[in-house]
């Protein structure tokens, strides 16, 4: 029996609520301080949205990989929504507890196409690689553990045994930029997270065919200048909770296996 979107609706914000029953009071709760990356910038804002819908106060800074060190010079939070290998890292520097490290989920590479122009088929590998070779040019991010995308693009080109022929027609580009000229029409594909690919112009041609298709896994953790420890605990237990996967998968992302 379908249910009436109303009431389906009243559904999900009793769900919303529940998850977050154990949260402090409004009036009492401190306002919690949220640094993430970029590719999980959509995911950040809804789940942000739910969290004040509350009434709670949560501020957050989103902002591309390679300037993490930077945005994070002098100031302090207290939760991190970063990739595993930017949490190893931010492990290293004695900047996140380690032990409240949780797995959130994972995001696969997909290609990118000017919206309107012809989809091509990437179902299989055969019909992927064929559409690589006959591709006019490439975008990707620069090959870097500040870009993971940028990495396993070029992991999963090299696995097809093409990316010595297409090397040519490949471009190093930021995400902004390589957009940008697939809206227009100047670059035909892109390679990003699938989390990243859908804005004005572009759309998501498809997922990198399985067993090809290479993942970054995010994960939240506790900082360890956290000053909102009560609200920042409960917040990791709902992101990483069932009250969230509808913003994950909204999103493009999937659960961990």
């Amino acid at each position: 029996m379908n249910q009436h979107p109303r009431f389906a609706c009243l559904a999900s914000a009793v769900g919303i609520a529940a998850s977050l029953a154990l949260l402090p009071a409004a009036a009492a709760a401190a306002e919690l301080k949220l640094f993430g990356v970029a590719p999980v910038r959509t995911s950040i804002a809804g789940l942000s949205a739910m969290y004040q819908a509350t009434g709670r106060e949560l501020t957050s800074t989103v902002v591309a990989s390679d300037i993490v060190e930077k945005s994070l010079a002098g100031k302090t939070f207290d939760v991190m929504v970063l990739s595993s290998p930017e949490m190893d890292e931010q492990q290293k520097l004695g900047r996140i507890q380690g032990g409240s490290r949780v797995r959130l989920a994972r995001v696969g590479i997909g290609l990118a196409m000017q919206e309107g122009a012809a989809k091509p088929d990437i179902s299989t590998p055969e019909k992927f690689r064929e559409a690589m070779l006959a591709a006019k040019s490439i975008a990707y991010r620069r090959i870097d553990e500040s870009f993971l995308s940028g990495a396993l693009a070029e992991r999963i080109l090299a696995s097809t045994g093409i990316l010595d022929t297409i090397r040519p027609k490949i471009k190093i580009m930021n995400l902004g930029a390589s957009k940008e000229a697939i809206r227009k029409g100047e670059i035909q594909y892109g390679f990003y997270n699938i989390s990243e690919v859908a804005s004005p112009g572009v759309v998501l041609a498809g997922p990198v065919p399985e067993p090809l298709q290479l993942y970054s896994t995010f994960e939240a953790a506790l900082t360890t200048d956290v000053a909102a420890l009560d609200e920042a605990k409960d917040f990791l237990k709902f992101v990483a909770g069932p009250a969230a996967r509808p913003v994950w998968d909204k999103a493009g992302f999937e659960k961990i296996p």
